[in-house]
């Protein structure tokens, strides 16, 4: 009914009756899915980070009303040029969020659309931040949690703290008469810790020293027991802590010995490549069939994690041979072809 009213005015200037039957019959003068107002019109209440940094990440958006409810269906867009572009609807708690990844400073658009508001527009500075994370992995080894970080525009940066929590305290369901609470309690007390929790989320401070040198930084959490744990990095500058990131660490020592050589069959070099779960003297020897020792391919102490060590095999004829390997109380033996 509205759509007729709206076309009725300028009914006079369609003479001919192809062209009333377009205008009147064919053309929607408007889009049918626009909100038609049937109550008082209120103005939104958007929480939102108003500035965010150069880095893929997740954009969370909430829209309430004047009375602290939440506005269900409510259509959220954040748009930046070519490098951010993303619109859904919040959900029965009033909120939505996007995976965006801004790659450049300047501004990024927000706008905010329900039913009987007012239409909510704003900009959300994009930044980039003094320290940014480019990698933070932890795993565990005999003697504890061994946590390696990476980062950029160190030369910001005080120093470094690190917190953990069990993994537990993060799975744990909320409300319950503080079951969650509880259960974190329980599950920290199993870990060991004698640091303080921070606040009532479970995290404790692990370094009781701040954390200096250079990147990449290495950090090696002995107070650990067997459960997984979430640990979070912070770096400290001139104004204030901030959160760089999280990263989580499983229950157990993972397997990491392992003994290859590639590319095998080999014509000019090999690499052979050797995994250790801590620093341990090795020795590698190639024989032939014959039980001949032709080299030794390493005899020195290799270090933790991945070690590849170069074998030129250009010179040696053509056959089949053994690569014998004794790291510790460790022993095992590789068949390598040489072909030419």
């Amino acid at each position: 009914k509205t759509l007729a009213f709206h076309k009725h005015p300028l009914q006079s200037y369609n003479t001919q009756s192809i062209y009333r039957y377009i205008y009147f019959e064919l053309i929607h003068h408007g889009d049918p899915d626009i909100w038609v107002p049937n109550a008082a019109i209120g103005t939104p209440n958007v929480t939102y980070d108003d500035e965010i940094q150069v880095a893929p990440q997740t954009y969370e958006v909430h829209v309430g009303d004047s009375a602290d409810g939440d506005v269900e269906g409510a259509l959220a867009c954040v748009w930046k040029g070519d490098e951010v572009y993303a619109a859904d609807t919040t959900d029965v708690t009033g909120n939505v969020s996007f995976e965006i990844s801004p790659t450049t400073e300047g501004a990024m658009y927000l706008t905010v659309s329900a039913h009987n508001f007012k239409t909510f527009e704003a900009d959300v500075a994009v930044g980039t931040s003094a320290v940014r994370l480019t990698s933070f992995t932890g795993r565990r080894t005999k003697a504890g949690v061994l946590l390696t970080w990476a980062v950029g525009g160190a030369e910001e940066v005080d120093h470094f703290n690190l917190y953990r929590r069990p993994v537990a305290a993060v799975a744990a369901p909320a409300g319950g008469g503080g079951t969650a609470a509880g259960a974190s309690a329980e599950a920290f007390g199993r870990a060991g810790s004698d640091t303080a929790v921070a606040g009532g989320d479970g995290w404790a401070k692990v370094n009781a020293e701040p954390i200096t040198g250079r990147s990449p930084y290495r950090y090696l959490d002995r107070e650990v027991k067997a459960v997984a744990y979430e640990y979070k990095l912070e770096a400290v500058q001139a104004g204030g802590p901030d959160e760089l990131g999280t990263t989580r660490v499983g229950d157990a020592l993972p397997v990491t010995f392992a003994f290859g050589v590639a590319p095998n069959p080999a014509t000019t070099t090999a690499r052979v490549i050797i995994n250790l779960p801590e620093a341990t003297a090795v020795k590698v020897s190639l024989y032939d069939l014959a039980g001949r020792r032709v080299t030794t391919v390493v005899d020195r102490v290799l270090r933790e994690g991945e070690n590849a060590v170069a074998l030129e095999v250009g010179g040696m004829p053509a056959g089949v041979y053994i690569l014998r390997l004794e790291a510790g109380d460790r022993v095992a033996a590789k068949r390598l072809a040489v072909v030419h």
